[in-house]
Protein backbone atom coordinates (compact mmCIF):
# COMPACT_ATOMS: atom_id res chain seq x y z
CA UNK A 1 0.00 0.00 0.00
CA UNK A 2 1.41 3.46 -1.21
CA UNK A 3 1.05 5.65 1.22
CA UNK A 4 0.07 8.29 -0.80
CA UNK A 5 -1.32 11.07 1.53
CA UNK A 6 2.67 11.22 2.60
CA UNK A 7 4.49 11.53 -0.41
CA UNK A 8 5.39 14.48 -2.53
CA UNK A 9 6.95 14.98 -5.79
CA UNK A 10 10.33 14.47 -4.41
CA UNK A 11 11.92 12.26 -2.25
CA UNK A 12 10.02 10.58 0.80
CA UNK A 13 12.73 8.34 2.95
CA UNK A 14 13.75 6.21 6.35
CA UNK A 15 10.19 5.63 7.99
CA UNK A 16 10.11 4.49 10.87
CA UNK A 17 6.92 3.41 13.09
CA UNK A 18 6.54 4.00 16.56
CA UNK A 19 5.89 0.83 18.92
CA UNK A 20 2.39 1.70 18.36
CA UNK A 21 2.41 1.95 15.00
CA UNK A 22 0.41 5.39 15.24
CA UNK A 23 3.52 7.52 14.17
CA UNK A 24 5.25 7.46 11.71
CA UNK A 25 8.65 9.47 11.23
CA UNK A 26 10.50 9.85 7.84
CA UNK A 27 12.71 11.73 5.73
CA UNK A 28 12.06 14.13 2.65
CA UNK A 29 13.52 16.99 1.16
CA UNK A 30 9.58 18.21 -0.34
CA UNK A 31 9.24 21.94 -0.79
CA UNK A 32 8.67 24.06 2.79
CA UNK A 33 12.16 22.92 4.83
CA UNK A 34 15.41 24.27 6.01
CA UNK A 35 16.91 22.90 3.44
CA UNK A 36 18.16 19.40 2.52
CA UNK A 37 16.15 17.19 3.76
CA UNK A 38 14.45 17.34 7.04
CA UNK A 39 12.03 14.91 9.38
CA UNK A 40 8.56 14.92 9.46
CA UNK A 41 5.51 12.82 11.30
CA UNK A 42 2.50 12.12 10.18
CA UNK A 43 0.19 10.09 12.83
CA UNK A 44 -2.98 8.35 13.38
CA UNK A 45 -5.69 7.54 16.39
CA UNK A 46 -5.69 3.43 15.42
CA UNK A 47 -4.09 1.19 13.43
CA UNK A 48 -7.55 0.77 11.33
CA UNK A 49 -6.94 4.29 9.96
CA UNK A 50 -4.79 6.23 7.41
CA UNK A 51 -2.07 8.08 8.66
CA UNK A 52 -2.44 11.70 8.82
CA UNK A 53 -1.05 14.41 6.85
CA UNK A 54 2.67 15.22 7.70
CA UNK A 55 4.05 17.70 9.87
CA UNK A 56 8.07 18.78 9.50
CA UNK A 57 9.58 18.44 13.10
CA UNK A 58 10.74 22.15 13.49
CA UNK A 59 12.86 22.29 15.85
CA UNK A 60 15.37 19.38 14.52
CA UNK A 61 15.27 21.03 10.78
CA UNK A 62 18.27 22.54 9.83
CA UNK A 63 20.29 23.06 6.56
CA UNK A 64 21.95 19.52 6.69
CA UNK A 65 19.88 16.54 5.89
CA UNK A 66 17.91 14.74 8.54
CA UNK A 67 16.86 11.57 8.12
CA UNK A 68 16.81 7.82 9.18
CA UNK A 69 15.07 8.64 12.40
CA UNK A 70 14.78 5.78 15.06
CA UNK A 71 12.02 6.25 17.51
CA UNK A 72 12.14 4.55 21.03
CA UNK A 73 9.46 2.46 22.81
CA UNK A 74 8.09 5.34 24.86
CA UNK A 75 8.47 7.86 22.25
CA UNK A 76 10.74 10.37 24.13
CA UNK A 77 13.99 10.07 22.52
CA UNK A 78 14.34 10.38 18.82
CA UNK A 79 17.53 8.97 16.74
CA UNK A 80 18.11 10.32 13.39
CA UNK A 81 21.30 11.28 11.54
CA UNK A 82 22.51 14.80 10.79
CA UNK A 83 25.31 15.30 7.82
CA UNK A 84 27.58 12.38 8.57
CA UNK A 85 26.65 11.88 11.87
CA UNK A 86 24.18 10.01 14.44
CA UNK A 87 22.15 12.53 16.70
CA UNK A 88 19.65 11.92 20.11
CA UNK A 89 17.09 14.10 20.64
CA UNK A 90 14.51 13.69 23.21
CA UNK A 91 11.17 15.32 24.53
CA UNK A 92 9.58 15.24 28.38
CA UNK A 93 5.99 13.84 26.72
CA UNK A 94 4.92 13.14 23.64
CA UNK A 95 2.93 16.00 22.89
CA UNK A 96 6.24 18.00 23.66
CA UNK A 97 8.55 19.56 21.45
CA UNK A 98 11.78 18.09 20.74
CA UNK A 99 14.59 19.34 22.66
CA UNK A 100 17.91 20.18 20.98
CA UNK A 101 19.55 16.89 19.50
CA UNK A 102 23.06 15.47 20.62
CA UNK A 103 25.75 14.09 18.58
CA UNK A 104 26.31 10.70 20.31
CA UNK A 105 30.19 10.81 20.86
CA UNK A 106 30.40 7.16 21.47
CA UNK A 107 29.18 5.70 17.56
CA UNK A 108 30.81 8.84 16.03
CA UNK A 109 34.22 9.28 14.02
CA UNK A 110 35.72 11.49 11.48
CA UNK A 111 33.77 9.63 8.83
CA UNK A 112 30.25 8.85 7.73
CA UNK A 113 28.32 7.24 10.87
CA UNK A 114 24.14 6.77 9.80
CA UNK A 115 20.87 5.47 10.10
CA UNK A 116 21.02 3.59 13.70
CA UNK A 117 18.25 0.88 14.48
CA UNK A 118 17.76 -0.63 18.12
CA UNK A 119 16.92 -4.83 19.24
CA UNK A 120 13.80 -4.06 21.16
CA UNK A 121 15.79 -4.25 24.68
CA UNK A 122 17.67 -0.81 23.19
CA UNK A 123 21.11 -2.38 24.24
CA UNK A 124 22.12 -3.27 20.90
CA UNK A 125 22.42 -0.80 18.11
CA UNK A 126 23.32 -1.69 14.21
CA UNK A 127 23.95 1.37 12.36
CA UNK A 128 26.10 1.67 8.67
CA UNK A 129 29.65 3.78 8.44
CA UNK A 130 32.58 3.99 6.11
CA UNK A 131 35.03 4.24 8.29
CA UNK A 132 37.76 1.87 8.37
CA UNK A 133 38.69 -0.72 7.50
CA UNK A 134 35.96 -0.85 5.46
CA UNK A 135 34.70 -3.15 2.74
CA UNK A 136 32.80 -0.61 0.40
CA UNK A 137 31.36 2.73 0.33
CA UNK A 138 29.36 1.61 3.59
CA UNK A 139 29.27 -1.48 6.04
CA UNK A 140 27.45 -2.48 8.55
CA UNK A 141 28.79 -2.16 12.43
CA UNK A 142 27.12 -2.90 16.14
CA UNK A 143 27.87 -1.15 19.11
CA UNK A 144 26.19 -2.42 23.08
CA UNK A 145 25.48 -0.71 26.28
CA UNK A 146 24.66 -1.82 29.79
CA UNK A 147 21.32 0.24 29.86
CA UNK A 148 19.71 2.60 27.82
CA UNK A 149 21.35 5.43 29.60
CA UNK A 150 24.67 3.77 29.61
CA UNK A 151 27.27 5.52 26.61
CA UNK A 152 27.78 2.49 24.17
CA UNK A 153 30.78 0.61 24.03
CA UNK A 154 31.98 -2.46 21.61
CA UNK A 155 31.54 -1.25 18.39
CA UNK A 156 32.23 -4.02 15.93
CA UNK A 157 32.30 -4.59 11.92
CA UNK A 158 30.22 -6.52 10.93
CA UNK A 159 31.89 -8.02 8.67
CA UNK A 160 29.89 -11.31 7.83
CA UNK A 161 26.93 -9.45 6.86
CA UNK A 162 28.51 -6.55 5.12
CA UNK A 163 29.93 -6.42 1.15
CA UNK A 164 32.00 -4.60 -1.01
CA UNK A 165 29.67 -2.64 -2.36
CA UNK A 166 26.96 0.02 0.38
CA UNK A 167 25.69 -2.06 2.92
CA UNK A 168 23.55 1.08 4.88
CA UNK A 169 20.34 1.13 7.00
CA UNK A 170 19.81 -1.93 9.11
CA UNK A 171 16.54 -1.93 10.90
CA UNK A 172 15.83 -5.29 13.86
CA UNK A 173 12.68 -6.75 12.93
CA UNK A 174 10.45 -8.28 15.23
CA UNK A 175 11.63 -10.70 17.42
CA UNK A 176 15.07 -9.54 17.30
CA UNK A 177 16.37 -12.38 15.63
CA UNK A 178 16.95 -10.70 12.64
CA UNK A 179 18.54 -7.24 10.58
CA UNK A 180 16.92 -5.95 7.65
CA UNK A 181 19.19 -3.66 5.37
CA UNK A 182 19.78 -1.62 2.14
CA UNK A 183 22.47 -3.16 0.16
CA UNK A 184 23.45 -2.35 -3.57
CA UNK A 185 25.53 -6.28 -3.82
CA UNK A 186 23.03 -7.49 -6.63
CA UNK A 187 23.10 -4.03 -8.52
CA UNK A 188 20.06 -1.73 -7.48
CA UNK A 189 19.03 -1.43 -3.99
CA UNK A 190 17.44 -3.71 -2.43
CA UNK A 191 16.61 -5.41 1.01
CA UNK A 192 18.50 -8.02 2.64
CA UNK A 193 18.30 -9.81 5.95
CA UNK A 194 20.36 -11.33 8.08
CA UNK A 195 20.16 -13.69 11.72
CA UNK A 196 21.39 -12.45 14.64
CA UNK A 197 23.27 -14.99 16.45
CA UNK A 198 24.09 -16.05 20.07
CA UNK A 199 26.78 -13.03 20.72
CA UNK A 200 24.35 -10.39 18.76
CA UNK A 201 26.85 -10.53 15.53
CA UNK A 202 24.97 -10.73 11.79
CA UNK A 203 24.96 -13.85 9.87
CA UNK A 204 25.57 -14.49 6.05
CA UNK A 205 22.51 -11.91 4.38
CA UNK A 206 19.81 -13.22 1.68
CA UNK A 207 17.50 -10.85 0.18
CA UNK A 208 14.29 -10.58 1.97
CA UNK A 209 11.36 -10.92 -0.67
CA UNK A 210 8.73 -9.79 1.62
CA UNK A 211 9.19 -6.03 0.55
CA UNK A 212 11.36 -6.31 -2.70
CA UNK A 213 10.09 -5.53 -6.34
CA UNK A 214 11.71 -4.70 -9.64
CA UNK A 215 12.15 -1.53 -8.54
CA UNK A 216 14.42 0.35 -6.21
CA UNK A 217 13.85 -0.91 -2.80
CA UNK A 218 15.48 0.38 0.58
CA UNK A 219 14.99 1.51 4.01
CA UNK A 220 12.90 -1.15 5.33
CA UNK A 221 11.02 -0.76 8.90
CA UNK A 222 8.62 -2.38 11.35
CA UNK A 223 6.63 -2.22 14.65
CA UNK A 224 7.90 -4.26 16.81
CA UNK A 225 4.89 -6.80 16.89
CA UNK A 226 5.65 -7.70 13.16
CA UNK A 227 2.15 -6.82 11.94
CA UNK A 228 3.34 -3.28 10.01
CA UNK A 229 6.32 -3.55 7.71
CA UNK A 230 7.56 -0.71 5.66
CA UNK A 231 10.24 0.31 2.92
CA UNK A 232 11.32 3.21 0.42
CA UNK A 233 10.87 2.70 -2.68
CA UNK A 234 10.38 4.38 -6.46
CA UNK A 235 7.73 1.55 -7.64
CA UNK A 236 4.61 2.61 -9.68
CA UNK A 237 4.93 6.14 -8.59
CA UNK A 238 4.50 9.67 -9.93
CA UNK A 239 7.63 11.28 -7.48
CA UNK A 240 11.00 10.30 -6.85
CA UNK A 241 10.53 7.95 -3.80
CA UNK A 242 7.48 7.27 -1.85
CA UNK A 243 6.94 5.06 1.05
CA UNK A 244 4.73 2.15 1.23
CA UNK A 245 3.35 -0.19 3.57
CA UNK A 246 2.68 -3.92 4.42
CA UNK A 247 -0.06 -4.36 6.82
CA UNK A 248 -1.62 -7.61 8.41
CA UNK A 249 -4.34 -8.59 11.56
CA UNK A 250 -1.83 -10.50 13.44
CA UNK A 251 2.05 -10.95 13.79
Amino acid sequence: MRLALLSSALQDEGGMLSDDGLELYFGSNRPGGAGGTDLYVSRRTSKQEAFGVPERIVELSTMADEDDPFIEPDGLTLWFNAGPDILKATRTTRSSTWGPPLVDAALGTASVEEAPGFTSDGLTVYFDSNRAPSLGLADLWSATRATRTSPFTNVTHEVVASSNTFDCCPHVLAGDTQVAFTTQRAGMAKIYVADRLGDGSLGAAVPFPLVNTSATDFDVFSTPDGTTVGVSSDRMTTGDVDLWLYERSCP
